[in-house]
């Protein structure tokens, strides 16, 4: 019984950990990238994270985080800490979330109320990003870039 409640707690603690890998066409890729090397030429030891959006049907966007210590909103930092998914963009893996974790998360678990009257209770977060997007339709080919 020891061997087997052992074994499932491995499979758990295995499963929280892989990445997800996210890949997205070259031409968002290399925007980016264009964008990460800019930036690491003022700051070669800068540190990036993601956020994959939908601005509407068939326009996606991804932004580009700084990961700056003293900057920058707290549920953010924990969200890009805590994530299991990541953006491969050339041989770096950057940490990802989604637009749905600010809609759907809390970032308050103590006061979330109880099964059947959670609405009114959940403390959701909003983020006002200002920062580098690219603008993509859902073949991959880039609308506009935009650093607002």
């Amino acid at each position: 019984m020891l061997l087997v409640l052992c074994f499932f707690i491995s499979l758990r603690a295995n499963a929280q950990s892989e990445k997800i890998v996210y890949i997205l066409s070259d031409s968002v890729e290399i925007e980016l990238k264009k964008q990460i090397d800019k930036s690491r030429q003022n700051n070669p030891d800068i540190s990036f994270s993601c956020m994959l959006w939908t601005k509407s049907d068939g326009l996606y966007c991804v932004s580009l985080f700084k990961n700056e210590e003293n900057s920058g909103n707290d549920f953010v930092k924990v969200l890009v800490r805590n994530t299991n998914r990541y953006l491969l963009i050339e041989k770096d893996k950057l940490p990802l979330i989604f637009d749905y974790d600010f809609k759907f998360s809390s970032s308050d678990l103590k006061h979330i109320g109880d099964f059947g009257e959670r609405e009114g209770n959940i403390k959701r977060s909003e983020f006002l990003f200002h920062g580098y997007t690219i603008f993509f339709d859902s073949q991959g080919k880039v609308i506009k870039t935009s650093n607002y």
